[in-house]
């Protein structure tokens, strides 16, 4: 359960900011997170952010449970400008089968482009030795020192909501309503584990709607 390891966090947006601008040494990254924390949002609520900043690089996604993803790639122009977002590896089809196979050829087709950030669901991955980290993509050009030949998988973990965003949450969402703020709390601390996960606190009106206990 990720809300019982201590984890040093920092504000994502930013993070992400930081690792993008050091394109040489950050080629590859994958995001990692449960079920319902947020992945696809970030990537799109990135991309809008994106837009509207004058960075010197274009951004492009795919949902990887979509089909087409090779085509997609090809037809995208100006590759070494480009960082490319792949949503979902965990609902690829042909990752289900074979995840290392299939990350092999994804990263064939990508190894052109600016930088690659793949999101997955955490689960997807039995065991932390799963998790890639060789690419198999050799560096071109000078390498800085300490610096491996080989592109590696940065991995970023997304946190669950803390209690105390927890609690923002529901100060933000039932402004002026005592009376709900009362029951959604005591929802959150029957199930604090679930509700650490945007999705699932995001349904706390539907439930206090409701005159069921939980």
């Amino acid at each position: 359960e990720p809300r019982q390891t201590y984890a040093v966090r920092e504000p994502l947006l930013e993070a992400v900011d930081r690792l993008l601008t050091r394109h040489w040494e950050h080629h590859f990254l994958i995001l990692l997170a449960d079920s319902g924390m947020g992945k696809t949002s970030f990537l799109l609520n990135y991309y809008v952010r994106h837009k509207r900043s004058r960075r010197d690089f274009t951004i492009a996604i795919f949902p990887l449970g979509h089909y087409g993803v090779e085509e997609f790639l090809k037809n995208l122009p100006d590759h070494k400008d480009t960082v490319l977002f792949l949503d979902a590896f965990d609902e690829d089809v042909q990752a289900a089968t074979d995840h290392r196979g299939r990350l092999t050829q994804l990263l064939a087709l990508c190894r052109d482009f600016r930088q690659v950030l793949i999101t997955c669901r955490s689960q997807f991955f039995l065991r932390d030795e799963e998790i890639p980290r060789e690419t198999g993509i050799i560096r071109v050009g000078p390498t800085p020192p300490m610096t491996p030949h080989e592109h590696i998988f940065y991995k970023i973990y997304l946190s669950p909501f803390s209690p105390e965003q927890i609690e923002q949450y529901i100060r933000r969402r039932f402004r002026w309503r005592d009376t709900l703020r009362k029951r959604a709390r005591a929802i959150v601390k029957t199930v604090p584990d679930l509700v650490a996960r945007p999705m699932l606190l995001a349904h706390l009106p539907d439930l206090l709607r409701t005159d069921r206990g939980y």
